[in-house]
């Protein structure tokens, strides 16, 4: 594995993620590879890439600086989003979905990468995922060709009992980014893990 110190927050480290999966489908000649797909109710940091994913009302001011090249599924929430009588494995694979529609909707050849929470807490407080949802997610992002990134800002580095959350579902993403607890609050510093094979 490697990591790149990418600055000094998640929003860099974010940036510095998303760019990194477009640089890597652009080495593959995949030119067409620059949309992003994000989540409701999620939040990257306020830096302009970071900000494209997110959904914050406050901070819309910004959106005529944002890429067109960015699109949102709905939130992983099985309390808000699940139908009636639907179990928590039929919600997660259906949440799952969600992205496998949205990729074929705007063509995988022209999808970069999805980026997510592994737990979702910004803006909606824990909202651990579902049993599976990350498999389901990985799945799909391997047969889109769509890379996985993974925010742990908020989550990760012994956060929620294991170094990564992701452990949890037994997941490797294609790119993970930290910050805030990286350096316990002494130093401001963010950085982004990712696969060897990436270069």
């Amino acid at each position: 594995d490697q990591v790149y110190f990418s600055g000094n927050s998640g929003s860099e480290s974010c940036e510095a993620a998303m760019k990194l999966s477009y640089l890597t489908h652009l080495a593959e000649k995949k030119k067409g590879k620059k949309w992003f797909i994000g989540r409701d109710q999620s939040y990257h940091g306020i830096t302009t890439d970071a900000l494209s994913l997110a959904e914050r009302p406050n901070l819309e001011i910004y959106k005529p600086l944002l890429s067109k090249y960015r699109t949102r599924i709905k939130q992983h929430h099985y309390l808000k989003e699940s139908r009636k009588g639907e179990t928590r494995e039929e919600y997660s694979f259906r949440s799952s979905q969600l992205l496998k529609k949205k990729i074929e909707e705007l063509g995988p050849e022209n999808v970069s990468a999805f980026v997510g929470e592994t737990m979702m807490g910004g803006l909606v407080g824990d909202v651990p995922p579902e049993k599976n949802y990350w498999k389901y997610i990985r799945k799909i992002c391997d047969d889109y060709d769509v890379h996985l990134i993974m925010d742990e800002c908020y989550c990760g580095l012994g956060s929620s009992g294991k170094l990564h959350c992701i452990e949890w579902d037994g997941v490797t993403p294609d790119f993970l980014f930290v910050a805030k607890t990286l350096t316990s609050g002494y130093v401001p510093l963010g950085a982004v893990l990712t696969k060897s094979k990436i270069k």
